[in-house]
């Protein structure tokens, strides 16, 4: 339940303040709850591995990011984020849902370069 709850804050962002979500920096996400932190990775990297309408089948980079990100847990992928910016220091200014995407891409860059 705990899981759900954190994933419903995280898509309210996505969904009711899509500003708020364009301009929500590392320095706003870092001072958040880890619980809050960890449903807001969560929910971008449910978003990865969904069908993009836009993406051409046999979805490669959709099937590629649900090989790589199957079974992970909230809290592995939050420590990859954390891993992420901590190895590019650029990300810090960044929008938030820019640097998750960029981690995950990342951690399942082999996956990806598979298709």
């Amino acid at each position: 339940m705990a899981k759900l709850s954190r994933l419903l804050w995280a898509v309210l962002v996505f969904v009711a303040k899509p500003a708020l979500a364009e301009n929500f920096t590392y320095k706003q996400y870092s001072a958040s709850s880890e619980g809050w932190k960890r449903g807001f990775v969560f929910a971008v990297a449910q978003h990865q591995t969904t069908i993009n309408p836009n993406e051409e089948p046999p979805y490669s980079t959709t099937r590629a990011f649900q090989r790589c990100l199957s079974g992970a847990s909230d809290a592995f992928l939050e420590r990859q984020v954390e891993t992420y910016v901590a190895r590019n220091p650029g990300s810090f200014t960044e929008p938030m849902v820019v640097v998750v995407i960029k981690a995950l891409h990342d951690l399942c860059r082999s996956e990806i370069e598979k298709r």
